[in-house]
């Protein structure tokens, strides 16, 4: 929230006085910079990936992308953590968290690493 200062300023020589308002917005504090951190590092499609934010505001609505401009889909949001599941198209990037409403983006220093999806063994049934 701005604060009001009222200065007054003279001129030598002048026999006038001048009034102005000054306007003093403060800008953001590094507390309210966005960061992320999540767990785990790594995880195949469909997987739950926890995010632990900080410096969005409560109630915020966020986007989560992991890699490939694809979004998770939220599984949950509880302040401090977002919850969600890996989607397909995922790739080897860092987390991106986006609160368009508030212009805040937060990006993790790692990158999550989308593991290849296990292919299941064929049975076969074994002739005696």
């Amino acid at each position: 929230m701005p604060s009001t200062l009222r200065a007054v300023a003279t001129v030598a020589g002048c026999a006038a006085m001048t009034a102005a308002t000054l306007v003093v917005t403060a800008g953001p504090s590094a507390a309210a910079v966005p960061a992320i951190s999540f767990a785990p590092l790594h995880g195949v499609v469909g997987s739950t990936l926890v995010i632990t934010e900080s410096g969005f505001p409560s109630g915020a609505s966020v986007d989560v992308g992991i890699g490939g401009g694809t979004t998770a889909g939220k599984v949950s949001t509880t302040k401090p953590t977002i919850t969600v599941k890996v989607p397909v198209g995922a790739t080897k990037a860092p987390v991106v968290v986006t609160d368009s409403a508030d212009s805040l983006v937060a990006t993790s220093s790692g990158d999550f690493t989308v593991d290849p999806t296990p292919v299941p063994p064929k049975h076969t049934k074994l002739a005696l």
